[in-house]
């Protein structure tokens, strides 16, 4: 829970140490229409698919919600590129290998370089890919949470896009770290996209963010 020096006492300078501002933005987008009319055990029609329902649903309503996602990442992106102009970095998380296929084929679209890494590459694959990035000869790394969320180093950039959200509080928080991080400085700015469908899994993400925060703060 150590956040800064100045955290172990007074003897320990936090110069070097203070972050610049992070800002979270969300942006709800329409659910999935497939399967809205389910039926229930009592005999009803669900008329919006809660994916509080369990894994398996939240699991669903990301698939059939993954071109509603991807283009409204699309806009996003468009719309920051806007701001900042096409030569700023950007790291974009996902979970599924087909939105991982789909964000791909969009950011060519797009004409925005891409260094895609997946489980299955071989391992000198994936760092030729990183070093690309490393290097800023590729604009966007993509990758899922699973595989890069911990431990790598990518402050060099200071825009993040996640174009879904899950129940995993601790891979969220330490994918926003990978840029929210000593030697960051830019103020660092996060989107992330969900369906109407998924509030509950948002509002479940963010009540432990505010646990963590409290706890962070007493301790």
């Amino acid at each position: 829970v150590i956040q800064k020096p100045s955290d172990l006492g007074p003897g320990f300078s936090d110069e070097g140490y203070t972050l610049p501002p992070l800002t979270i933005t969300y942006h709800e987008v329409k659910a999935s229409a497939v399967g809205l009319k389910d039926q229930e055990s009592d005999g009803q029609l669900r008329l919006l698919r809660d994916t509080a329902v369990g894994l398996q649903e939240a699991a669903r309503e990301k698939r059939e919600s993954l071109e509603t996602r991807v283009e409204k990442l699309r806009e996003l992106i468009h719309t920051w590129e806007g701001r900042v102009g096409n030569e700023k970095q950007l790291v974009i998380w996902c979970d599924l290998d087909a939105e991982q296929r789909a964000i791909e084929k969009m950011l060519k679209e797009e004409g925005i370089s891409c260094a895609s890494l997946f489980g299955s590459q071989k391992t000198d694959e994936r760092e030729a890919l990183m070093n690309l990035w490393k290097n800023r000869e590729r604009r966007a790394f993509l990758s899922k949470l699973t595989m890069y969320g911990a431990g790598t180093n990518l402050q060099q950039a200071a825009k993040m896009f996640y174009p879904g959200v899950g129940y995993k509080f601790r891979d969220w928080i330490q994918g926003i770290h990978r840029e929210y991080r000593f030697g960051q400085k830019e103020p660092v700015d996060v989107e992330v996209i969900y369906t109407e469908a998924e509030a509950t899994i948002l509002k479940t993400l963010l009540e432990k963010k505010t646990q963590h925060e409290t706890l962070t703060a007493q301790l």
